[in-house]
């Protein structure tokens, strides 16, 4: 069997996967471009040759570890787009909890100590990565609530469902700090995703039923509800 010859990585390549590592191991301050050069076995001036400045490496390495993530985690969690919003949301759960959990997770590092130490440098890298994957996630939502629902109650139930996966997140890099056993390992990932799966469409149904109780001006439930949930996937 003929074996196939990796290419070697390109100067740029080297220097990109170099930066991401020493900037989620020290943050930008921290982090020098001699460093991440030595790592890369590139010169110095390669860094402004390929990405002009230590910022636009800092913005690009973000970015690198954050599509990196994606590749292995799809956003949709392997789910097809023609499945009911349930499943589809169910999916989305699913792939926020992987990289939530996952080790490798170097734009989260990144991410940590932008927060302890702010350089306002990753601001719009991060809206034009993060607003997408947020905005799909809130159609979802809109879906189930109906058509009924204002934007503000999509954007509640949406931010109401992303919340606790941001909060395994949050946990997973803290005990990692304090070297402390994770709460969650990937063995619990069929849990969570059972967990909060359910705990979102319940609290998202109740909310629909609210919203279709105040649009006709009556309590109880609405005429036709049920056969509306059980067409969009809800159990």
């Amino acid at each position: 069997m003929k074996r196939e010859c990796k290419q070697p990585r390109g100067t740029r390549e080297r220097i990109l996967e170099a930066a991401t590592e020493v900037f989620a191991a020290k943050g930008f301050r921290s982090a020098t471009v001699g460093e991440i050069c030595r790592k890369a076995r590139a010169n110095i001036a390669a860094v402004n040759y390929h990405f002009g400045s230590k910022a636009a490496l800092y913005r690009e390495a973000w970015r690198h570890a954050h599509q990196a993530m994606l590749k292995a985690f799809p956003p949709d969690g392997g789910v097809s787009p023609d499945a009911p919003p349930a499943k589809r949301l169910r999916g989305r759960i699913r792939s926020m909890l992987q990289r939530a959990i996952s080790a490798e997770g170097l734009e989260f590092r990144i991410m940590a100590h932008e927060v302890a130490n702010p350089t306002g440098l990753l601001g719009q890298v991060f809206q034009d990565n993060i607003r997408p994957l947020t905005q799909a996630t809130a159609d979802i939502v809109a879906e189930l609530l109906g058509g009924r629902a204002d934007d503000l109650a999509v954007r509640l139930c949406a931010t109401s469902v992303i919340g606790p996966c941001m909060q395994v997140l949050h946990r997973q890099r803290m005990h990692a700090q304090e070297g402390m056993k994770p709460w969650f390992g990937e063995d619990l990932l069929e849990t969570l995703v059972d967990h909060f799966t359910t705990f979102a469409l319940a609290g998202i149904r109740e909310v629909r039923r609210q919203i279709e109780e105040q649009a006709r001006g009556r309590p109880g439930r609405p005429d036709g509800a049920a056969a509306t949930d059980m067409k969009a996937g809800i159990p």
